[in-house]
């Protein structure tokens, strides 16, 4: 169990993640570091995926603001060379069209 705000992404926070279906992330730096999140530097994270058991709200901490969204999967992008993540990628999905068109709409006035 984290003591921080922000969730990790070793098998614990990872395992908490899919278990609370939340995750907040501390990009405020304009990076994710992977010693941060307990994760080796040789690491490419976890690819967290709840589908057909609901969605993670999603948090991220970014340097001017937090971005938010509902998702069924969570990537990184990196290396193995990089001491960070430098792109968080989730999939924002819907249960309907009105819903779908509500996500586009948000993402263009955005």
């Amino acid at each position: 169990m984290s003591n921080s705000e922000f969730s990790t992404l070793d098998a614990a926070g990872a395992d908490q993640i899919r278990d609370t279906k939340t995750a907040r992330l501390d990009m405020r730096s304009g990076s994710l570091k992977k010693a941060a999140v307990r994760v080796p530097e040789a690491s490419y994270g976890p690819e967290i995926n709840t589908r057909g058991s609901g969605k993670i709200a999603l948090t991220i901490a970014a340097p001017n603001g937090e971005i938010t969204g509902e998702t069924d999967r969570i990537r990184f992008n990196t290396t193995v060379k990089r001491s960070d993540f430098s792109e968080v990628t989730y999939f924002l999905t819907a249960d309907s069209a009105d819903e779908y068109f509500s996500l586009i709409r948000d993402g263009v006035q955005r």
